[in-house]
């Protein structure tokens, strides 16, 4: 296990149901809905950021772009709109 994934086991996160506060488990502990999918998206937008900004300090101008791209279609937010039009620059 990574030291990302060893850390991750012990962050918390808000059930997008009833929006109980609690640690990562596959399902919420007051509505018992299925949560498997946050986790699975908190792993892919981390190795997504990783990647994007190891290629950039490697020169790798074309996969940073890629995974700066992908990170923009995930989280649609401000923060990762302007990492990509930064990497196309």
């Amino acid at each position: 296990m990574s030291e990302w994934q060893n850390s991750f086991q012990r962050l918390e996160c808000r059930c997008p149901v009833c929006g109980t506060v609690q640690e990562w488990q596959d399902e919420c502990e007051r509505c018992h809905a299925d949560i498997r999918i946050l986790r699975r998206l908190a792993d892919e937008t981390y190795l997504l950021q990783r990647r994007c900004f190891e290629a950039l300090t490697t020169g790798e101008h074309f996969r940073a772009e890629q995974a700066a791209e992908q990170l923009a279609q995930i989280f649609p937010t401000p923060l990762y709109e302007m990492l990509s039009r930064f990497v196309r620059r």
